[in-house]
């Protein structure tokens, strides 16, 4: 079960969310967002009447929470819940080593809650040496929840369990700079040169990682990798691309490509899929010479989309099957795209064309689709849930060794979760609804569309 990134969000002054989970304060650490409350030890401890009111209270948030990442009042909420059991259950004061990572990282966001003004969202009316042991406190359970839902999974016939996910980097404004001293360069950002979608380039904000010849001290980079699998079954590193080079943005728009170890950080990866762990690297983009081969010596899947894995002869059949590669986790649809339902209705198309995001004549490329549609086996008067099988059936036929299945096509929406390169005034990013928000997810796969999707094999 892959799932996206669980990091603390970063903080604006005054408490505005960044709302991407790709641009987090801190790669170490988990957002009190997504813990899950009822299950903390302690829970029990508090008051029928208390419970019951933190309990309606999230089932109100459930209904109304339109807002995605963006929305605060389900972090305040759950930072309420946990401080109430944290002073309920009074954990031991000696459990804190002051010297550990663990330690470092919450005095760092301490630091940094207290700049941009959102202490008091967090950690209430907590006094000081609580603040610190209720920070370190959060992130073990945070960290002990992450690995016991790997548990379960593997426990009901999973082979990999959780599979998380690995930012390229974290915000310039974070608290990993600040921890990894040395390890990050403050006048430079991670992005993208220009191109001919974004004639300036792209900056990403995040802090830029600096290269070390060193082979012997362990990287911001490594570490990251290293803290982010422990709990769960595996990791998909978006942008891997970026083990081999980043995009150094300066302030100015001016920037370059820094090269890094590969074979260093490689070997780091390949301990990891030694230990068992699956890894995954988004190696979508443009990708430099030998990196693919790298990544296949080294025990880590590629990335591929149905829609741009095209052969030499132009079509997907032929890009899927006889010319596509096994080593790699095939997706119909992700975060950086729209769902499959508008895939089929070419509702991602326009979408594109009206954000100057299509990069090709619209009508040209509406064409193309009904021709991709056709390869994959959707005829013009297939239905939408119809349309979405027969493409993961053909997926699940295809050469790649894993197929991705997006969570919006279990229920067949048509949504679209990011539109690259835009920004809020643009286009709301990272605002998606699953479902019904009144049915658990257990229910919402329970439809006739998700048990057939379920049911596909290899």
């Amino acid at each position: 079960m892959a799932i996206g990134p669980t990091n603390w969000e970063a903080v604006g002054f005054g408490g505005q969310i960044d709302p991407s989970p790709y641009s987090p304060v801190s790669r170490f650490l988990h957002s009190l967002r997504y813990v899950e409350v009822p299950a903390v030890i302690g829970w029990d401890s508090l008051q029928i009447a208390d419970r019951e009111e933190l309990s309606r209270r999230g089932a109100q948030l459930n209904i109304s929470s339109r807002n995605g990442r963006a929305d605060l009042s389900v972090v305040k909420l759950k930072a309420e819940a946990l401080r109430r059991i944290f002073v309920q259950h009074k954990p031991l004061r000696s459990e804190t080593n002051v010297d550990s990572l663990e330690t470092l990282l919450a005095s760092a966001l301490l630091r940094y809650l207290r700049r941009m003004g959102a202490e008091q969202i967090y950690l209430g009316s907590l006094d000081e040496p609580q603040k610190l042991e209720f920070m370190v406190w959060s992130q073990r359970i945070l960290r002990s929840q992450l690995a016991a839902i790997d548990r379960v999974l593997r426990a009901a016939g999973m082979d990999i369990g959780v599979v998380g996910d690995l930012q390229v980097g974290s915000s310039r404004d974070g608290i990993d700079h600040e921890v990894f001293a040395g390890c990050y360069c403050r006048d430079l950002s991670i992005g993208t040169p220009p191109d001919d979608y974004v004639p300036d380039g792209q900056d990403w904000q995040l802090a830029f990682p600096v290269p070390h010849s060193d082979r012997r001290r362990a990287c911001a980079q490594t570490l990251a990798l290293a803290y982010g699998v422990a709990p769960v079954g595996g990791l998909r590193i978006d942008h891997v691309l970026g083990m081999q080079r980043l995009w150094a943005r300066l302030p100015g728009g001016a920037g370059t490509y820094v090269n890094y170890d590969i074979e260093n950080q490689m070997r780091a990866v390949r301990e990891v899929v030694e230990r068992g762990k699956l890894i995954v690297g988004e190696d979508l983009g443009n990708v430099p010479p030998g990196f693919r081969e790298s990544l296949k010596e080294n025990g880590v899947l590629g990335t591929d989309v149905v829609w741009w894995a095209r052969g030499s002869d132009g079509s997907l059949r032929t890009g899927l099957t006889t010319e596509g590669r096994e080593e790699s986790m095939l997706l119909t649809a992700f975060h950086d795209t729209s769902s499959t339902a508008r895939f089929i209705t070419g509702d991602d198309l326009r979408l594109l064309d009206r954000k100057g995001r299509l990069g090709k004549d619209l009508k040209r490329a509406e064409e193309q689709r009904l021709v991709d549609l056709a390869e994959l086996g959707v005829g013009p008067t297939s239905s939408i849930a119809e349309a979405i099988y027969s493409i993961y059936a053909f997926a699940f036929s295809s050469r790649p060794d894993l197929v991705s299945i997006y969570y919006p096509d279990f229920l067949g929406l048509a949504c679209t979760e990011n539109v690259p390169g835009t920004g809020p005034e643009e286009y709301p990013n990272w605002v998606l609804t699953y479902g019904d928000p009144m049915l658990s997810i257990e229910e919402q796969l329970g439809g006739q569309l998700a048990q057939r999707l379920l049911s596909l094999e290899r």
